[in-house]
């Protein structure tokens, strides 16, 4: 009765870290996204992922009769690899389901799984971008796109000067925005900034 009570645990263990390499996986492949403020949504990804993964380590121990240490470690291999290929080919295959389901509904407003962030700045090409006070419309800084962390909880981005960047009003940059669709403007309410991005003319 002790060993299958410590066999329980370890499974329950091994369950709920191998759901969280899931989840991390699957966050930095941009399949998920979860905010940070959205914890049921975070606990219910990761209690599922951790459910599948008990499911898969039963079943080395309890069909295969294999022991304890080469199911846990055969369950860890396991959900690494198809956090990889299955888990993002049924993300997909179910985002593309939600879509034309809201296509027939409401004939427009495609769901994606990755963040704002991500779709707007995450560009293979020279970005410019024009950073304004949410309330007074001021131009905080513009400049060139650098580095930035989107994973960080305080979204953290570096702008180094460019030469010859004119510099614009909130309303000369979203007529920008009216005139050319590559260029579009992200708002972050908690930081009280938004931002024009303008991609480098070919």
């Amino acid at each position: 009765m002790e060993d299958l009570l410590k066999q329980m645990i370890l499974a329950f263990a091994t369950a709920g870290g191998c759901g969280y390499v899931n989840y991390y996986i699957l966050d930095n492949l941009n399949k998920i996204n979860i905010s940070e403020n959205d914890s049921n949504d975070k606990v219910f990804v990761l209690g599922l992922f951790s459910l599948i993964n008990l499911l898969v380590c039963f079943l080395f121990t309890d069909i295969f009769k294999w022991n304890l240490i080469a199911s846990v470690a055969s369950t860890l291999a396991l959900t690494i690899i198809l956090s990889f290929t299955l888990f993002p080919w049924v993300i997909g295959k179910y985002t593309n389901y939600i879509n034309k389901a809201r296509k027939d509904s409401f004939g427009n407003g495609e769901f994606n799984s990755k963040s704002v962030k991500t779709i707007l700045f995450d560009r293979n090409e020279v970005l410019f971008v024009y950073v304004f006070d949410l309330r007074s419309d001021r131009l905080l800084i513009h400049g060139c796109m650098g580095w930035e962390n989107q994973k960080s909880k305080d979204y953290e981005f570096s702008i180094y000067p460019f030469p010859g960047l004119e510099k614009l009003t909130f309303d000369e940059a979203m007529n920008k925005c009216e005139n050319n669709d590559d260029v579009e403007a992200y708002v972050n309410v908690d930081k009280q900034i938004k931002i024009v991005i303008i991609p480098e003319p070919k």
